[in-house]
């Protein structure tokens, strides 16, 4: 009997299974191969917190992370919490303090990281901020191109589902044999679970050359399927022609798909969405014309008015400390009326508030004109053109 090499399906059990990207080892018998380790790409950090505001920003920023959980947040590293958790007022009967889980897992650009934490940049409020956040509140995703295998390491040659690097997954632990993992996809358009090398999985990875960022998108990777003149409707995609093949992936709804090849019954097929490639075998009647793509989009929703409070106007470009007379923390991206609140005093700085999706951020712009009140102040720019 032939062995079956395929990832189990969520919902229709387990036929064992595949997956793309990643170097595949030598051929072995049936028609499978052995999926090696992938070689992990890296890169250096060398934007500052002061250059956010510049053009093509996110072209430069090339390392990603995904959230999966919304805890601590602080503009500098080990200082205080944004909620104000940490502060000996703060009471723990009420939940404050606690990470709370994420439905999506956005992506958010990475700024730089340490052992235990992750430097993310914000985009929220008409400003880009970096912020500080606990490593364990991302999720762990694939860092490189690889294709999904059976628990043996082995994989289609041909049809199979292939990942790329930064898949929203969830990893099973404790780690498989032989260095795999267990992963399960976590996708809008496909179902599917198998086994990557342990090494293809991390918290950061480095984006593609051309790869931007969106922060309207980061939900769904911030650009839709491809799109190829064809559909394939909700089924499953096989291995092989014929309702006794190996189960590859679940289509859970209609999906841009390319035809390879119709023959009588059965039409094999490749679907591009976002990050993930599949390759198999459809029942021809799932086939239909035109094109389907969905963009959603990921928003954290704030809400924060005061009266009688002081405001100043914060122009396009201006730096966002993290204290007086401290570091660059952000950059003000648009005019904006800035409500001047809490915070030190002192010569030449106003506190102001900038919302983030872990509540109002206290930083700090610079006047330089010093001035006794707000309406005189003349604030310090980060913008490109002030700097050359």
């Amino acid at each position: 009997m032939k062995r079956s090499i395929w990832p189990c399906l969520l919902a229709a059990g387990c036929s064992s299974g595949a997956a793309t990207g990643g170097k595949a080892g030598p051929a072995t018998a049936a028609g499978s191969v052995l999926v090696a380790a992938p070689t992990v790409p890296h890169g250096t950090f060398d934007v500052a917190a002061g250059e956010l505001a510049d053009p093509g920003i996110y072209f430069r920023l090339k390392h990603r992370a995904r959230l999966a959980r919304q805890g601590a947040a602080s503009l500098k590293r080990g200082g205080p919490r944004i909620d104000g958790a940490d502060m000996p007022h703060a009471g723990s009967t009420d939940g404050a303090g606690e990470a709370s889980k994420l439905d999506t897992r956005p992506i958010v650009p990475v700024l730089g990281v340490s052992p235990d934490a992750v430097r993310i940049v914000v985009e929220e409020d008409h400003a880009r901020i970096a912020l500080w956040i606990e490593r364990r509140d991302t999720a762990e995703t694939t860092v490189a191109a690889v294709q999904i295998a059976d628990a043996s390491g082995h994989a289609p040659a041909i049809a199979g589902l292939w990942l790329g690097a930064g898949v929203s997954v969830d990893v099973a632990s404790p780690a498989g044999a032989a260095g795999f993992r267990e992963v399960t996809l976590r996708s809008p358009w496909l179902t599917a679970k198998g086994y990557v090398p342990a090494a293809a999985l991390g918290n950061v990875w480095l984006a593609g050359e051309r790869e931007g960022y969106e922060p309207s998108t980061s939900g769904d990777d911030g650009k839709p399927p491809v799109t190829t003149g064809s559909t394939v409707s909700a089924t499953l995609v096989r291995a092989a022609p014929g309702v006794d093949a190996a189960v590859v992936a679940e289509v859970k709804k209609v999906a841009p798909a390319r035809v390879v090849k119709t023959t009588g019954a059965w039409t094999e097929i490749e679907i591009h969405v976002p990050r993930v490639r599949v390759r198999g075998f459809v029942p021809t009647s799932a086939i239909g014309p035109g094109d389907h793509g969905e963009v959603g989009a990921l928003g954290f929703v704030n809400g924060f008015g005061m009266t009688d409070t002081e405001t100043i106007a914060v122009p396009a470009g201006a730096c966002l400390y993290d204290a007086v007379k401290g570091e660059v923390a952000g950059v003000n991206l648009a005019p904006a009326v800035r409500f001047v609140f809490g915070g030190e005093r002192a010569p030449g700085w106003w506190p102001v508030i900038v919302l983030s999706p872990w509540g109002r951020v206290v930083t700090y712009v610079h006047d330089t004109a010093a001035a006794k009140d707000p309406k005189g102040a003349v604030l310090e720019s980060c913008a490109a053109s002030a700097k050359s």
